[in-house]
């Protein structure tokens, strides 16, 4: 059986004090038109119900997003389907999941379970307790409530059968041990003490804990959990984490048959603080060499973190740099405006940003002093709606430099630039500049 390495399912609001309201499939005015297969579950459903009073639910987010879900749940070659719906009886409404099969005669209802939450937030596969087959994980949540129910079942053709339930903000899902199976590590928020990192996996014939880690106290959010590579070899679990609502921090956890433990930076050679504002980025490969990066801030010249301006940061990626950890890359990155521009190594403490609100400029200095006297610029780069054509700035000297949706980036290469040893030429800019993918 072909196995998934990893997968991750976000769980939440990824930034602390921003909200949004995340509409159902069922809450759009016409719903989605549904298909041959999904008309006849519809029927049959209709039919073994013996009512008109019910509606389809659908899962909030993840790779299945429909009422509807088909995937091969035991060990023969057909595809079961895993329906949800809201069931009303004597004007009470509960939450079920039923599983139907397909007959020469048509689909069937085989198996019926009602649901421990009114909202379905993921429906995930995975062999968690069979290499042979996979497990069907139902995210479930009740109203109010910003943690998520994972519960594992196992559908052996006639039966439904509840493995393992246990709450969390977060979950991940990988073979962290490498033997066939998925293993689950979920994650826990504290206000007032440290988060856990639970590891949950198949043993003795029960999906148990068995080992958990204690994270930084006041987690409030995710903004990311990833398995991935750090070093060639060498696997780690990556936590991007909020804590108290004010800054973001990374954690790295090692884990394996029975155990789950924060690694050491120092061990690693790593004596940096991974602090960041909460608008940095997340842990990725950033320089394209296969191994995760962890992205450091420090203040660009001429910005103190006391004074009345805003501050602008230097994000520093750490990775692998022959064979150890290291600074691979650094970025002066614009969240709103959604790009980045990597900093040669001649501009790291010499070169920095002061931004234009009023044009949506960003202009990249020789760094004199202060801000103040920073008045040699080396080039600006502007972001442009497109839906603003009637007011384009009217400037020969700007490039278009790249392209996003309604948006275009342009970049301007000052004349002051040019008896300045820290200029670039434009060419070089299609390696320094990228756009953000999240």
């Amino acid at each position: 059986m072909l196995k998934r390495l990893i997968s991750i399912i976000l769980l939440g609001v990824l930034l602390s004090g921003c909200s949004f309201v995340q509409l159902g499939t069922e809450d759009l005015l016409t719903p989605p038109s549904l298909t041959k297969d999904q008309s006849e579950i519809y029927d049959a459903l209709r039919s073994a119900l013996g009512t008109e009073n019910f509606k389809l639910k659908y899962p909030k987010r993840g790779d299945y997003l429909s009422a509807f879900v088909f995937h091969n749940l035991d060990t023969d070659s057909d595809l079961e389907s895993v329906v949800f719906y809201e069931l009303t009886v004597n004007s009470v409404s509960s939450v079920w999941m039923s599983i139907l099969d397909r007959s020469a005669q048509g689909w069937n209802t085989v198996y019926d379970l009602p649901l421990n939450g009114p909202n379905i937030d993921f429906v995930y596969f995975a062999s968690i307790s069979d290499e042979e087959k996979d497990n069907l994980v139902l995210g479930t949540s009740t109203q109010g409530s910003d943690d998520v129910s994972v519960n594992v079942y196992d559908y052996n053709g006639s039966k439904l059968t509840a493995l393992y339930s246990g709450s969390c903000a977060e979950v991940l899902f990988a073979d962290v041990d490498q033997n066939g199976l998925e293993e689950i590590v979920l994650f826990t928020r504290s206000v007032a003490r440290p988060a856990v990192a639970k590891l949950v996996k198949y043993r003795s014939g029960r999906i148990v804990l068995v080992d958990e880690a204690n994270l930084y106290s006041g987690v409030t959010d995710y903004f990311q959990v990833r398995y991935d590579t750090l070093a060639n070899g060498y696997n780690a679990i990556f936590v991007d984490m909020i804590v108290n609502g004010t800054f973001l921090t990374t954690q790295l956890l090692s884990a394996g048959d029975a155990f789950i433990t924060t690694m050491s930076y120092e061990e690693m050679g790593i004596y940096e603080n991974f602090e960041r504002p909460l608008d940095s980025v997340k842990c990725a490969d950033y320089n394209g060499d296969g191994n995760f990066d962890i992205p450091l801030t420090t203040l660009l010249p001429g910005y103190t973190n006391q004074s009345e301006i805003d501050d602008m940061y230097l994000t520093r990626f750490m990775g692998m740099k022959d064979g150890k950890l290291g600074f691979v890359k650094s970025a002066a990155i614009n969240k709103a405006g959604g790009y980045m521009l990597y900093f040669p190594d001649g501009w790291v403490n010499k070169v920095t940003v002061i931004p234009q609100p009023e044009s949506g400029e960003w202009r990249f200095v020789v760094f004199n002093k202060d801000l103040e006297h920073s008045t040699q610029e080396l080039l600006r780069i502007k972001v442009v709606s497109k839906s603003d054509y009637q007011d384009k700035f009217a400037d020969s000297n700007y490039v278009l430099l790249e392209k996003k949706g309604a948006l275009e980036y342009y970049v301007h290469l000052t004349d002051s630039a040019v008896s300045s040893p820290l200029a670039i030429e434009f060419s070089r800019l299609g390696d320094l500049f990228t756009l953000l993918t999240a």
